[in-house]
């Protein structure tokens, strides 16, 4: 029996007599009621066509019209089939047979589903009318792998089954092919498991959270603790991930609303990406505007002028007038008659200001600074509504329109909630009050919105950079006294012989937009790549990624929206906020991605020497990008080194060391921060030598990335990588081959701060504690290192001394001393303080060698089967073998050397805290020098014992400072920040691979697979 194609049949590349067929073998009641066209509620459901029972009517695979190299495989190997369920139960389990996962509604007693399931095969690279755009091979996909795809339609039951199977049939269409809903029947779903590249791009704004290095000791600047500002313009970011996912393009109901919805999949048991790339696109725009930071950078912006005014307010304030303020001024500047109504009303804003916090104080400012036009009693009383109402409810109503969130009133809402995802903040009751509350005290500040807006103009006038440029062509008069007392108080040097200087800078900062700009984009590119690996990877499976409803009845034009959509064009749909009659559901990319980012800004000194900084400028110099981070004249005491294929560096910086917090969440933000970087490229990069780079990284600070991917170890992960790359590029097994790898750990300033009030007295017991847990944690870490390097444990092969092996499996099973100073003989007396333990390691390492899958590691298990001579060995070579006695010393000293580091750098650090407060200058260079020292310490710091590859134990320094800074602040609680980066370049790539030492980072066309994995706590 053949069923063809009718409306439908433009699909395919040859249109005629096109169909299924339907084999004679059925089950003759099936055949029977197909034949007779019985109606559905007269037969017994479900029927299931399948293996063979369904095939194409000519006998050959159907061919894709627009899309040559995607064809549906249609013979006789059971690839398709046609069915017809009674329950919504039994449909969504025949699709998740077919790694399909879909929702859907309840059927009524009168209807049923019909369901025809077919595979699909991707040959090459594929282009064209496709959903979700471009089709590129993945790490997870292999050409000519088949997918699986179904179409689902509602079927009444008084409709017979022979027209059933014909109107089912006839809804197979490809998701690019709905333009409106009425290209889709009621209660009809497509639905498709794809693997590839999605691309989408959307528009974001960028701030500065300003971090200053004891800025607060210069009076001119004592509003920058906290200051934000926002840069003008837009950026345009686009985003390329590869994974796994399914596809759902529906209608529903009879109402003319489309449903897209794109869920993620696991990828070969990851709950990873393949492959995260984000992009900053564009060139300068006409509206990009640097002002505001290059204020705030000489402290002329309207919020650090705030605090002049609040400082001079102040009757505690015995240094009032040193910011050239007078009660004249005061009353020019808010158009006031009398000194008493100046202060009256400022007082009031400034009540309502600390009421609603710094984060919601600026947000707001920089909204009605940018607004300037805009009615702000919208947003007044969309802040009453939010004082009370559901939270909840409410975030799903606003985040449901496109482009919520880059109007003013989403970006003063993503500004006050201290997360990417806003829906984050219901889980906590308490901050739902608080933001309740602080949204209760935006609305009252905005009933001074009409004087806000006349300060901000007067305020801006009188400290106008234009003001700055006119005094220095020979008018001193122009900058007025409150002007010219911020600029003396910025340097050391009279204002006359200082201005060309300042107007030069101002000069040089605005040309060199260019280069602010390109940094920005670089800063922008890895918080993206970061925020959205972190937010794909936490996400469960079937977690929908877009989730979109498009009413055609409210706004008819929809299509091309939708069309750009499945060509993975997100643009509009993600910004848009003119459309109507979209209606965005709850998803990754629209409701969990921050569509403004504020990146921290770090600089240096209370003072200004302008003739060093206009000197940084004119080499260009004077601003750079690192991990997200833009930093300027920063205090960065770093030990790098270079060798050969890879780089290392620690760096500790520092900027403001007093208490800097956000009032309404409590969220504090100290800054002594530390951060390790590890850079690798290698031209031929074996498997074995990969995992010996990484898994110590992985086991100590991405353990929860692997533990979440359903408890995937990174040996299985290196497998299926290597799988893939050995097909694709032909290298041989366990050859990865021309491979950029970068590992960042990224710790947080409350670590750093545990240090700035340790006990100066080096006797403290303190320190007895912090001796011990830093010999722990070297046990551990230890054991971590030689249970992964494979050159140690194959140590023959490899002609590494025997002894050296020996010594790293005693050191790892010693006991610890409490002690400041010790030495091998103080640990190990006798046989007994370690045997047991070192007979539990042993074994240990011996089960972790049988699970090896390299044949070659996992047959020298049985070198460690006796553990009982290995220990015998080992005593042996304490009372007898003086290079083993000589390689326990050696460690042990090192040990005993860095915990007395440790100690003299937590010892100096209270007296450089105090030094910074009575003389920055001299504070900021004791602190470098001491920070330098301390750097170089722990980067030196390595298992030199392992062998060749001893560097990949250098990350050993940053895990002893977080350990010591525990035991200092034993209540500490933080997390610290990692990311792992894995590239493997094609054979053909352009890129030249030296330089990803240095921060550069190959086009996307060069990658053949990219990881991504982070932990951002």
């Amino acid at each position: 029996m053949e069923l063809l194609f009718q409306k439908n049949k433009d699909l395919f590349e040859d249109q005629l007599n096109l169909g299924v067929k339907i084999s004679s073998d059925i089950e003759k009641k099936d055949l029977e009621a197909i034949v007779k066209n019985k109606p559905l509620s007269d037969v017994d459901l479900p029927i299931i066509l399948a293996d063979g029972d369904v095939t194409a009517k000519t006998g050959d695979d159907l061919k894709f019209k627009d899309v040559p190299n995607v064809n549906i495989s249609a013979g006789v190997e059971g690839n398709l089939r046609l069915a017809i369920y009674d329950t919504t139960k039994e449909t969504i389990d025949d699709l998740k047979s077919d790694d399909l996962d879909i929702e859907l509604p309840e059927l009524d007693a009168n209807e049923c589903y019909g369901v025809f399931s077919y595979g699909y095969t991707i040959n090459g690279n594929v282009k064209g009318d496709w959903p979700l755009g471009s089709v590129q091979l993945s790490a997870s996909s292999d050409g000519g792998k088949s997918k699986r795809a179904s179409v689902i339609v509602t079927l009444k039951k008084s409709l017979g089954v022979k027209k059933s199977l014909l109107h089912i049939i006839g809804q197979l269409r490809s998701p690019k092919q709905v333009n409106s809903a009425r290209d889709l029947a009621p209660g009809t779903f497509l639905v498709m498991d794809r693997e590839g590249h999605l691309e989408t791009n959307f528009k974001a704004k960028v701030g500065f959270d300003f971090d200053w290095l004891y800025e607060s000791q210069n009076p001119n600047l004592s509003g920058t603790i906290g200051l934000k500002t926002k840069l003008g313009g837009f950026f345009g970011v686009g985003f390329n991930l590869a994974g796994h996912y399914n596809l759902t393009v529906s209608r529903p109901n009879r109402n003319r609303v489309i449903h897209l919805k794109l869920d993620k999949r696991r990828l070969n048991g990851w709950n990873f990406a393949a492959g995260i790339d984000a992009s900053v696109q564009g060139d300068l725009p006409d509206d990009f505007s640097i002002d505001d930071l290059l204020k705030a950078t000489i402290g002329v912006h309207h919020l650090q002028a705030l605090q002049d005014i609040r400082s001079w307010l102040d009757p505690n304030n015995l240094d009032q007038k040193l910011h050239g303020i007078t009660d004249d001024l005061l009353q020019k500047i808010t158009e006031t008659n009398t000194f008493n109504k100046a202060k009256t009303i400022l007082e009031d804003l400034f009540e309502k200001w600390d009421a609603v916090g710094e984060d919601g104080g600026s947000a707001l400012f920089n909204v009605i600074e940018q607004y300037t036009s805009v009615d702000l009693v919208e947003i007044q009383n969309e802040f009453k509504e939010l004082a009370n109402t559901d939270v909840t409810k409410f975030l799903n109503e606003k985040l449901q329109k496109i482009g919520f969130l880059n109007t003013p009133f989403g970006e003063v809402l993503s500004d006050i909630i201290p997360f990417d995802d806003l829906f984050e903040i219901v889980a906590d009751q308490k901050l739902v009050k608080q933001l309740q509350e602080k949204a209760e005290k935006i609305a009252e500040l905005l009933d001074l919105e009409a004087f806000i807006k006349k300060l901000h103009k007067n305020i801006s006038e009188e400290l106008s950079l234009d003001r700055i440029r006119k005094a220095a062509s020979g008018d001193l008069s122009e900058l007025g006294d409150w002007l010219k007392e911020k600029l003396e108080r910025l340097t050391d040097n009279h204002i006359v012989d200082e201005l060309e200087k300042i107007n030069t800078f101002i000069t040089n900062f605005r040309l060199n937009g260019a280069k602010v700009f390109e940094k920005v984009k670089e800063a922008l590119e890895r918080e993206y790549q970061l925020s959205f690996a972190f937010a794909y990877q936490k996400e469960q499976e079937s977690t929908a990624l877009i989730n979109a409803k498009f009413n055609f009845t409210e706004n008819p034009k929809l299509g091309k929206i939708l069309d750009d959509v499945l060509d993975g064009d997100y643009s509009e749909l993600l910004t848009n906020s003119e459309v109507k009659g979209i209606f965005l559901e709850n998803g990754v990319l629209t409701h969990k991605i921050k569509k403004q980012k504020t990146l921290s800004l770090v600089i240096l000194g209370a003072k200004r020497n302008f003739t060093r900084i206009n000197q940084s400028i004119a080499k260009g110099t004077f601003i750079d990008e690192s991990d997200g981070r833009l930093i300027m004249y920063e205090l960065n005491s770093t030990d790098t080194r270079r060798r050969n294929n890879r780089l290392i560096q620690l760096a500790l910086t520092g900027s403001f060391l007093g208490n800097k917090k956000n009032p309404a969440f409590g969220i504090e933000e100290e800054s002594l921060k530390l951060s390790f970087n590890f850079r690798v490229q290698n031209k031929r990069l074996k498997t074995l030598d990969l995992e010996e780079i990484v898994e110590p990284f992985i086991a100590t600070n991405l353990a929860q990335p692997f533990k979440d991917t359903r408890q995937l170890t990174t040996s299985q992960w290196l497998e299926q990588l290597d799988d893939f790359t050995e097909h694709r590029l032909g290298n041989g097994r366990r050859v990865f081959g021309k491979t950029l790898i970068n590992m960042v750990l990224k710790i947080p300033s409350e670590i750093g701060n545990a240090w700035l009030d340790a006990p100066t007295n080096r006797k403290h017991s303190i320190y007895l504690d912090l001796s011990e847990a830093v010999q722990l944690r070297m046990r551990e870490l230890a054991r971590i290192f030689v249970f992964e390097n494979n050159n140690l444990l194959n140590h023959r092969k490899h002609n590494i001394p025997r002894e050296n092996l020996l010594a790293m499996l005693l050191y790892m099973s010693m006991p610890t001393v409490r002690k400041r100073r010790y030495n091998f003989n103080h640990i190990v007396k006798k046989t007994s303080d370690f045997a047991a333990k070192l007979n539990g390691n042993i074994m240990r390492l011996e089960d972790k060698l049988r699970l090896d899958p390299d044949e070659e590691m996992s047959n020298l298990a049985d070198k460690f089967k006796n553990r009982q001579a290995i220990v015998s060995e080992i005593a042996d070579g304490i009372e007898r073998n003086s290079k083993f006695q000589r390689y326990m010393k050696i460690i042990v000293a090192n040990e005993s050397e860095i915990i007395r580091d440790l100690i003299e750098f937590a010892t100096e650090m209270p007296s450089v805290k105090k030094l910074l407060k009575k003389d920055p200058e001299k504070g900021l260079a004791e602190l470098a020098k001491y920070g330098s020292k301390l750097t170089k310490k722990v980067s030196n710091f390595n298992f030199e014992l392992i062998g060749e590859n001893s560097d990949n134990s250098r990350f050993i320094g940053p895990e002893l400072f977080i350990t010591a800074s525990k035991i200092l602040k034993p209540r500490l609680n933080f997390k610290t920040h990692g990311y792992l980066e894995l590239i493997v370049l094609k054979n053909n790539h352009s890129f030249e691979m030296e330089t990803y030492l240095d921060g550069e980072r190959p086009k996307l066309e060069d990658i053949l697979i990219s990881q991504l994995i982070a932990n951002l706590g």
